[in-house]
């Protein structure tokens, strides 16, 4: 609770759980839960880094988190990998043939 935060070592992960969890209605039962749509509506590139980066989060928020919303957070961040991966493939492929395309005819 913040009376905890000056008193007991608190990583930033608590003191945003916490203010999610006081300031929504009704508390959400995981207060890091991905927005896959808005992720899969953004553009190629902003989609893979932003899932990217946030796979990361979510790895250190998950080493730390309660058990109950562990699970949510892992189920989470095991689709957030696959995205991630996925877009990372698509803008290797893509980057490739740019690529091919642009030099295809200087590499004799």
């Amino acid at each position: 609770t913040t009376p905890d935060w000056t008193n007991v070592q608190t990583t930033v992960w608590e003191v945003i759980a916490e203010l999610v969890s006081v300031t929504t209605k009704p508390k959400p039962r995981n207060a890091f839960s991905v927005d896959f749509p808005l992720l899969e509506s953004l553009p190629l590139m902003n989609s893979m880094l932003a899932s990217g980066a946030l796979v990361r989060m979510l790895q250190e928020i998950s080493k730390k988190s309660p058990a109950a919303q562990d699970k949510l957070i892992l189920n989470d961040l095991q689709r957030l990998t696959s995205m991630h991966l996925i877009c990372f493939t698509t803008a290797s492929e893509h980057f490739r043939e740019y690529e091919e395309g642009e030099g295809g005819g200087d590499k004799q």
